[in-house]
């Protein structure tokens, strides 16, 4: 433990992305990543929607943008998870999605780009 953290240390006779420890790595990296999930995250099959998350006093901003480009018009489902609810959310390709959660309060804003 450092601080209010932990620090892990790889010691390893190669990179952690190597062909033999690539598969343990993602794995452990995978599992300490959700541990330390945020109160509001995002969860996503598909992997190809980006999230951010901007916190500032009580309002939370998530901001959602659909990554696959391979087919016009696509769209991707993702939930946002709250402590205390789950809303499915529907990326269309080429918008900026906003969720603003407040208050218990959720707002969604689709934005194109």
């Amino acid at each position: 433990a450092c601080g209010k953290g932990w620090v892990y240390t790889f010691t390893l006779w190669a990179y952690p992305g190597h062909e033999q420890f690539q598969s343990f790595c993602a794995a452990w990296i995978a599992e300490l990543a959700h541990r330390t999930l945020p109160p509001v995250y995002v969860e996503d099959p598909s992997h190809e929607v980006f999230w951010t998350r901007w916190v500032s006093e009580d309002r939370q901003r998530i901001l959602l943008l659909n990554t696959d480009w391979t087919a016009p018009g696509n769209e991707k489902d993702v939930t946002l998870v709250m402590p205390e609810k789950r809303l499915p959310i529907r990326i269309p390709e080429g918008t900026l999605v906003c969720a603003t959660v407040e208050n218990g309060r959720v707002e969604v804003e689709i934005l194109t780009i």
